[in-house]
């Protein structure tokens, strides 16, 4: 063996130390994380708990949904849901519920921007969406505004009329809206 392999295993070997050391060695084991994950400001979105909701409005450019809880027994919410406008539009009180479900989740959401200056880089300014819940309780109504998906496509930027919060809503709230008023639009071209 001459010197010179010698010096070359040496290089490789100083090659491929400092590549593991630079790229995949971590201090705290396999398991810790690369980067510190910044702490993520919360909020609790809506004060409104779904049981209590008994009215939900959406308006979209110039289209508007509107939809009621159905009464039950007395003191009873059920999870039937009747659409008052447009008139006899095919939407299911699944449909509805899932709707409110997905907008008022359980878990608290990502605050993204407590007071933005430029609302309209949030797709609030104007909002795609205004979504205007009713029910009993303190408030009785709640206005929100969504706007635009979020970089990765897996959320939607929203705020609460009265906050300046922007926040994130799960990529749901958005897909269960575009199925309701697919539903409504089709049913007003079957009519024409």
């Amino acid at each position: 063996m001459t010197w010179r392999r010698v010096g070359l295993y040496y290089l490789f070997a100083i090659v491929l130390g400092g590549y593991y050391l630079l790229f995949e060695w971590r201090p705290g084991g396999p398991d810790a994380p690369i980067f510190e994950p910044r702490p993520v400001q919360e909020s609790t979105f809506l004060a409104l708990k779904r049981s209590a909701i008994h009215k939900l409005s959406i308006k979209r450019q110039q289209h508007i949904f509107v939809s009621q809880r159905s009464e039950g027994q007395p003191g009873e919410a059920t999870d039937e849901w009747q659409v008052l406008e447009p008139t006899g539009a095919p939407v299911t009180s699944a449909l509805v519920s899932g709707f409110i479900e997905n907008l008022t989740p359980d878990r608290k959401v990502p605050i993204v921007h407590e007071a933005p200056e430029d609302l309209a880089s949030y797709g609030l300014a104007p909002p795609a969406s205004t979504i205007i819940i009713e029910g009993e309780g303190e408030p009785s109504k709640e206005t929100i505004f969504i706007g635009g998906y979020n970089p990765t496509q897996t959320a939607v930027y929203a705020r609460k009329d009265g906050s300046p919060e922007v926040v994130l809503l799960g990529y749901n709230v958005k897909y269960y809206e575009e199925l309701i008023f697919q539903a409504t639009q089709r049913d007003t071209e079957e009519r024409s």
